[in-house]
């Protein structure tokens, strides 16, 4: 649930008050994907822009990777080490020819297919930037937190309407 705006307004949103707006939750896809957010646009009442402040524990992955169709999105990292998981599902996927004569089958009887993956270590200072559109799929992502975990700024666009693929 997105935070409530802060009442007076005030362009200001002090280091404090981002600690105390932090809350922890996993990813909807993912309870494992376990990690601290401080959604500071959505505190000052921003419209049309994300920016969120994260912490991420040792060893949790950030999200179920993803890309998202009809937004940009970045990120920056601000302490920590660990790395960004990269999976290439833009690439052509065998075709799906059912046997007429048979029932089609369930997703449990889908053959996996193996995507490209690269992984790139990050740390303090690093910028990510993730186009949308077209190309998105070729830069599916999600963040795994190092040793002594991850402290991070992300954000993007906030469209009316986002696609979210979630490849794997």
């Amino acid at each position: 649930m997105a935070p409530k705006v802060r009442e007076p307004f005030h362009p200001l949103l002090k280091a404090s008050e981002i600690e105390d707006s932090m809350d922890t939750f996993p990813h909807f896809l993912d309870a494992k994907a376990i990690k601290s957010h401080s959604y500071m646009s959505d505190i000052l009442g921003l419209k049309g822009l994300g920016v969120v402040k994260v912490n991420l524990p040792a060893g949790n992955n950030s999200c179920t990777p993803h890309y998202h169709l009809n937004t940009a999105e970045w990120l920056y990292i601000l302490k920590g080490t660990g790395h960004l998981i990269l999976i290439d599902a833009s690439t052509d996927c065998p075709p799906f020819k059912p046997d007429s004569s048979k029932p089609l089958p369930t997703t449990a009887h889908v053959p996996k297919v193996e995507l490209p993956t690269e992984e790139r270590e990050v740390g303090p200072g690093d910028f990510i930037g993730l186009p949308g559109g077209t190309v998105s799929a070729r830069w599916t992502h999600t963040l795994r937190a190092g040793q002594g975990g991850l402290e991070y700024l992300m954000g993007g666009e906030r469209a009316v309407v986002d696609v979210v693929g979630y490849p794997t």
